[in-house]
């Protein structure tokens, strides 16, 4: 199925104040808005080998998991789908929460 972007955001800012008062500020490297809800794109230029990425993304979990909790936050649409991309590598993997 095609994405059907309707816009794509790069270096996305963000600022925000999570439920416990802890503030968190960074940039989404690109924001892809579809109709059915927004892709967050996070790109690592590191040259691991595919077989590397699970473990690479594992590490990088985290920072997807606060971005897409800050999005939603004020979003009128939900996150889609959270997504590495390997640049030196040229590949893609896909975060599941």
């Amino acid at each position: 199925e095609h994405l059907k972007a309707k816009a794509i955001h790069v270096e996305y800012p963000i600022e925000y104040i999570k439920p416990n008062g802890q503030t968190a500020t960074g940039w989404i490297d690109a924001l892809v808005e579809t109709d059915k809800g927004y892709i967050i794109v996070d790109h690592k230029s590191n040259p691991q080998s595919r077989a590397e990425w699970n473990d690479v993304a594992l590490k990088y979990s985290g920072q997807l998991a606060l971005y897409k909790e800050a999005v939603e936050a004020v979003a009128d649409k939900p996150v889609i789908g959270c997504w590495i991309h390997f640049a030196v590598t040229g590949g893609v993997l896909a975060i599941l929460f």
